[in-house]
This record gives C-alpha cells, sequence and structure tokens, in this order.
C-alpha cells in the first residue's frame, strides 16, 4: 500500500470538488442506507447553498466577515483545551457548547505548527476556519426552526403508532463547512482540516480517510 506524504495529499485534496467532500460527510452517516443516492447529491447541493446563504446574512448584518469579531457579538467565549489527542484515536477539534462557548483542541493545531509549510494552509487560517465552522452550529441552534440542516428530516421509525423522523448530522456538517469556507473565502474545502490535523499525531488514521476521499473522487467520475 503506498504512503502518502502531507504536500501529496493536501495537493490531490485541493482538487476535490464540494459534492465529492458532501459524500465523504455523508459516508458514515447512520441514516445514510435510507436515502437514494440521487437525493443525497440534492440534500448537498442545497447545503453548501445554504451554508454560504447564511455566511452572507451573518456578514451583511455583522458588518464583518471576522470570525473572531462575530463571536463576540454573538456572546460566545472561545476556550481553549489541552487535551492529549494523541490518546483520541478520532477526527475532534471543535465543539459549540450549547448557549455557553466554543471549545477548541489546541493540540492538533500546535502540532501542525511544527510541520507547516507552503502551500499548506495557514496555521491561523486553519484556527479560524475551525472557529468559524463551530459559530454555524450556534447558528443553527438560534434558529433551529428554519435552518435547512434543523427542517430536513427522515423517517425513522414507528413507535406506539407515532411517526419518529431525526435529522441526519451530514447535513448540518456540510452546512457549516459550507459556511465557513464563505465566512473565511478559502480556496478549498474546510473538511480537509480532518485530514491535516489529524496527520500530525495519527499519519495512518489521516492517509486511511484520504484514501477513503480518493475513492470516493473515483467514484463520482
Amino acid at each position: 500500500m503506498k504512503n502518502y506524504n502531507l504536500d501529496q495529499m493536501v495537493t490531490f485534496l485541493r482538487t476535490v470538488s464540494d459534492i465529492t467532500w458532501g459524500h465523504y460527510a455523508f459516508k458514515n452517516e447512520l441514516l445514510r442506507y435510507r436515502i437514494s443516492n440521487e437525493y443525497i447529491d440534492e440534500i448537498i447541493q442545497n447545503a453548501i447553498m445554504y451554508g454560504e446563504e447564511w455566511a452572507q446574512r451573518i456578514i451583511s448584518n455583522a458588518g464583518t466577515a471576522d470570525a473572531q469579531v462575530i463571536l463576540k457579538l454573538f456572546g460566545l467565549s472561545l476556550k481553549e483545551n489541552d487535551l492529549d489527542m494523541t490518546a483520541v484515536p478520532r477526527r475532534f477539534f471543535t465543539q459549540y457548547v450549547r448557549k455557553r462557548y466554543i471549545e477548541i483542541m489546541i493540540q492538533p493545531i500546535d502540532i501542525y505548527s511544527t510541520i507547516y509549510k507552503p502551500p499548506l494552509p495557514e496555521p491561523d487560517q486553519v484556527r479560524t476556519l475551525l472557529i468559524a465552522k463551530e459559530i454555524y452550529h450556534y447558528i443553527e441552534e438560534l434558529h433551529k426552526d428554519e435552518i435547512f440542516s434543523r427542517t430536513e428530516k427522515f423517517f425513522l421509525c414507528n413507535l406506539d403508532g407515532l411517526k419518529w423522523d431525526s435529522t441526519v448530522k451530514a447535513i448540518g456538517e456540510i452546512t457549516a463547512v459550507s459556511f465557513a469556507k464563505y465566512l473565511t473565502g478559502v480556496d478549498f474545502n474546510p473538511f480537509m482540516l480532518d485530514i491535516i490535523l489529524l496527520y500530525g499525531y495519527n499519519a495512518g488514521l489521516a492517509e486511511n480517510i484520504f484514501r477513503d476521499i480518493t475513492k470516493i473522487s473515483e467514484e463520482s467520475i
């Protein structure tokens, strides 16, 4: 099995379409097999569109695209967590703690900073993207009755004669990534951070994810 260095992976990942990244987000979605492939394509396109629209709306209302300023305008604080991520075998870099704050894991960014070199995204840019993505999740909670990633639901089961529907996590992640991409103006899909941040402390898992992306990309051709 061929091993890839980070430069090689990033060069390819910058060419991957947003639609392909959307299918990557759906890969491990629990409700994936309840939704047709054709409808998944439509969902991904809508999620990308609504992510961009919400970014435009926030920029217009806030008068800025600066994620740090927007964070303060929303009254959210940013907390740094120095957890040793080498013991956490998964992609976990930030989280929005409901109505309280955004938490960012600093070890992945610190490690990435030691291996960073052009043409990789700058560490400050990476940090801003992570924050921007979680700002969307705050907005998502604030507007849960109207925002696409919360109103789009799928049949889950019938229980005691009642129909239960569920939101799909992948939709929220695709929309959040689209929001962050538009807000920051980067020229790559922020899902790429799943690989470049993980690479510094778990290169094997990062390469496995990269192979998944290449496979999804080839299947979409």
